[in-house]
């Protein structure tokens, strides 16, 4: 059992160029566009203690894999922390989930007047940013799904490991599917970052072309 630690890729905030004439429909997407990356602080604020829980989760099956399992009140000492530290981080991952979700909702407000900007120059860049927004909230999804298989196979985990009369091929079985699903959530969190530094990199390039930014 080897934690994969869930950070995970911000969307980038900018701050509105003064006294710069710009396009009426770009002027309204970067309003949308900035209030949804602001809605995202939430889902930032909770990636460190996600962390945090993780390593703290890691570093007690470490010490429960170094009792003998004769010493039960011990492992289920550490099993029931352990146990907690899961519950803290699954409420984390459901104020990320909320967070993200109201994010891409506010998002989506600034598509018609994305696809009105008039600029030729700017315009592939909104297509684009719409299309790698959509992709990274499905990535998400899919990685919200996995992390909360993962979460239910970690608890389950723990419970195991209270049972005296647990066996090692029980044991291996159980950490065979928790290391696969550990895999499956780095694929989709590598997906997502990639998606993000996409759309960002797309945001840039649009509010260069249209001088809709400064750097805050």
């Amino acid at each position: 059992m080897k934690k994969c630690w869930l950070f995970l890729a911000p969307l980038c905030a900018m701050v509105l160029m003064a006294g710069c004439s710009t396009e009426r429909d770009a002027e309204k997407a970067y309003t949308y566009l900035e209030k949804s990356a602001s809605q995202e602080k939430g889902f930032n604020e909770q990636q460190k203690p996600i962390v945090e829980e993780e390593e703290r989760e890691q570093m007690l099956y470490d010490k429960i894999m170094t009792l003998n399992m004769s010493q039960t009140e011990e492992v289920k000492t550490y099993a029931q922390e352990a146990l907690e530290h899961i519950d803290a981080r699954e409420k984390r991952m459901e104020k990320e989930k909320q967070s993200i979700d109201q994010a891409y909702e506010t998002f989506t407000k600034a598509v018609k007047y994305l696809n009105r900007v008039k600029n030729k120059k700017a315009l592939p860049h909104a297509k684009k940013m719409i299309a790698n927004m959509k992709a990274r909230h499905d990535a998400f999804g899919d990685l919200y799904a996995a992390y909360k298989q993962s979460i239910a196979l970690d608890r389950e985990l723990f419970k195991m490991l209270m049972d005296k009369n647990l066996t090692k091929d029980a044991l291996q079985k159980q950490l065979t599917k928790v290391n696969q699903t550990y895999h499956t959530i780095e694929n989709h969190k590598d997906r997502f970052n990639v998606l993000t530094d996409a759309f960002n990199k797309e945001k840039n390039s649009f509010y260069e072309i249209l001088h809709l930014k400064k750097e805050d």
